[in-house]
């Protein structure tokens, strides 16, 4: 390293350099697609026993671009006081009114988005240890971070928040507030401190710690949106890890799913009572609960997370014992909470509350606006009666409607109904819904899940062709009445039509008259089945360590999702899927629900691990993707295999003859595979901890 001297004078001629000069790109000549690069800094890498005066300078390869100065560097730990950086040509300087602390090891960042004048970025970031001390730190510690359902975008970082009281004593930023000396909390408060370490993480999401102080950390991913290197609750998707402990080793590397998270306590908006009818002096109907956002998906399904009293007099606590709530479902139209109760007394008010309600992100209901009151009237709901077909619930908790197109029965249909499904209605349901797959009848049946909802289960005798799959409702008797047309007298004549077939009059005369026309269902909706010939499997190998998480593959140019927790078993194949390209992952579905949690900051509760494949997979018709290039028939369903059937009938050339393929009871034909079907996607092998 030059004497002092001769270094100030060297920084001080490219200073004078960049002063004098107009920074702008030359205008002419070919295309500036050189990156570029730093060629010296100051202080020295891994230099020990730094002044603890903040003079850092960083020198490029060429100029680059004056937003260098705004949001481009960072220093681990952080200072009480911010970084200030000055931009001269080719040379960075950081400088702090803040002074750096004894015996600490530092790392200076500096991110990749720096460009030079032509938008050329940086070759690569910038980490620049250096310890105040006589050695550095030796942490070390590695990751990845994507985007829950998506691809990792430019400006995701890593955060690192000390644990325990001794360890977080020993951060200026903690200790210091303004010129006061403060005790920090034991455990961190992402929502109110800095992070003491920042890793940005590349193209592929990857991170990478180093020179940390060794001990036991909170690990936080999030989305740097506003570029102040920090996360933003609330406004920037968040990703929060378990805790780790960092030592020189770099350990096992951790995966982060970055997610959307809202620090909004869920409030209860109002209570609202949708009467059904009034009979033997009592109401029946539903209580109908509508939120400021949506609560947890699964857990506001729990009856036990809701309570019903009868209203007490003003100024009174609510009188009576808690009323049991029967059945809760959640109405897709509206958004609200419905409760079934027994039924009420009509022209009475009641309270309904919801105090240990949460949301998604695990903040509790608001105390406050945890009770609605309602009064319990005698009118009753005189909306024409309404179904919605919805399809299974998504991971991130949403239910979608049934798509129209490529509808596969043996995975069932999920229908609300907007009456109270009375044991009448049911009956009533059952003999008057109509299911035809084109023009022929469809077996089916039907059953209750809750007092709103019912599921729809098809038998189809014939191989899924892409027919037309029609629901509707037979005609009641005044549309029976208005489907007839009026007799005519016995000497009008009607023009004869190729559909109307002339019959003979009682008379004997010769007269036409249109035959009656038989009554056709009201419709109600209509889909597209799946053709089978256009469908296939994955075939998944997987370790015992990734028994039982649960598998989410979803269409690259589609909304279709299919979930499942995988077998105990080494391989096991997920058949009826349509072609196409699917991207797929998978998480330790920890509580069970079905939904995968983006984990919660106050308390501190870590997501669920969660692993997105890089690359998509490809589902090829009439066949088994599979990772050694040969083709073979899909396994049967059972402990090894899917839970969803092969769709009956063949799907290749070979014509097998459907027989009772599809009645009950009755096994069907495995799909054949056409001799020249082209060769298959790569196998993934499911691990945990996964590797990549």
């Amino acid at each position: 390293m030059p004497p002092r001297g001769t270094r100030s004078l060297i920084w001080a001629c490219a200073a004078l350099l960049g002063a004098c000069a107009h920074m702008e790109a030359p205008p002419g000549g070919p295309a500036d697609t050189k990156r570029p690069y730093v060629t010296a800094v100051y202080p020295a890498p891994d230099s020990t026993n730094v002044p603890r005066e903040l003079k850092a300078q960083i020198a490029f390869s060429e100029w680059i671009a004056t937003d260098a100065e705004r949001g481009k560097v960072y220093l681990n730990p952080p200072l009480t006081k911010r970084l200030k950086t000055r931009l001269s040509g080719n040379v960075l300087e950081v400088t702090s009114k803040g002074t750096l602390d004894t015996n600490t090891t530092y790392v200076l960042g500096v991110l990749g988005s720096i460009k030079d004048l032509n938008g050329q970025p940086l070759e690569g970031p910038l980490q620049l240890a250096f310890s105040t001390g006589p050695k550095l730190d030796s942490g070390v510690f590695q990751g990845r971070e994507t985007p829950f359902q998506g691809r990792p975008a430019a400006g995701s970082f890593a955060a690192l928040y000390p644990r325990g009281a001794e360890l977080r004593a020993r951060f200026q930023h903690l200790t210091r507030r303004n010129d006061s000396v403060v005790t920090p909390t034991p455990q961190p408060d992402p929502l109110k401190e800095r992070p003491a370490y920042i890793a940005p993480a590349d193209t592929l999401g990857r991170f990478s710690f180093r020179s940390v102080r060794p001990g036991r950390y909170g690990l936080v991913g999030f989305q740097d949106i506003n570029g102040d290197l920090a996360p933003n609750v609330g406004s920037e998707a968040l990703a929060i890890g378990r805790s780790v402990d960092i030592a020189a080793a770099p350990g096992e590397p951790v995966s982060l799913g970055l997610a959307p998270y809202d620090t909004i306590p869920v409030r209860l908006v109002e209570a609202r009572w949708a009467g059904e009818s009034v009979k033997g002096g009592l109401a029946y109907g539903t209580i109908r609960l509508k939120f400021n956002r949506p609560p947890h998906p699964t857990q506001c399904l729990r009856r036990e997370a809701y309570a019903l009293r009868r209203l007490g007099p003003k100024g009174a606590p609510d009188s009576g014992a808690p009323l049991p709530v029967q059945d809760v479902c959640l109405n897709p139209a509206t958004g609200e909470i419905e409760l079934s109760t027994m039924p009420l007394d009509p022209d009475s008010q009641y309270v309904a509350y919801c105090p240990g309600l949460r949301d998604l992100y695990g903040n509790l209901a608001d105390t406050l606006k945890a009770r609605a009151a309602f009064p319990v009237g005698r009118a009753v709901d005189t909306a024409k009666p309404a179904m919605t077909f919805l399809a299974p619930r998504k991971v991130t908790g949403e239910v979608p409607r049934l798509p129209v197109d490529n509808l596969l029965p043996s995975r069932g249909i999920t229908v609300y109904y907007s009456r109270l499904l009375s044991d009448s209605t049911l009956n009533w349901l059952r003999t008057n819904l109509v299911l035809k797959a084109d023009t022929a009848e469809a077996r089916w049946t039907l059953a209750r899940l809750n007092h709103h909802e019912f599921s729809l289960t098809l038998a189809l005798g014939v191989p899924l062709k892409g027919q037309r799959l029609g629901i509707g409702l037979k005609p009641d008797s005044a549309a029976l009445k208005a489907s007839v047309p009026a007799a005519k007298p016995a000497t009008a004549t009607v023009p004869a039509s190729p559909a109307i077939p002339k019959v003979p009059a009682p008379s004997g005369k010769d007269s036409v008259r249109a035959a009656p026309a038989v009554p056709q269902p009201i419709p109600v909706a209509a889909f597209t089945l799946v053709d089978a010939a256009k469908l296939g499997s994955l075939k998944f190998s997987q370790d015992p360590s990734a028994y039982g998480t649960r598998l989410v593959i979803r269409g690259a140019v589609s909304p279709i999702e299919y979930s499942r927790v995988t077998p105990a078993a080494a391989e096991f194949i997920v058949d009826s899927l349509p072609e196409g390209f699917y991207a797929v992952d998978y998480f330790r579905d920890t509580n069970g629900d079905g939904v995968w949690h983006p984990g919660s900051l106050a308390p501190w509760a870590v997501q669920e691990p969660y692993v997105q494949w890089a690359d998509s997979v490809e589902v090829k018709a009439g066949g088994v993707s599979r990772g050694d290039g040969s083709r073979g028939n899909p396994a049967p369903s059972g402990p090894g295999g899917t839970g969803n059937p092969p769709i009956p009938g063949p799907t290749g050339p070979t014509k097998t003859p459907p027989g009772p393929a599809g009645t009950p009871g009755a096994p069907a034909p495995a799909p054949q595979v056409p001799a020249n079907a082209p060769e298959s996607s790569v196998e993934r092998k499911l691990s945990w901890p996964p590797a990549w």
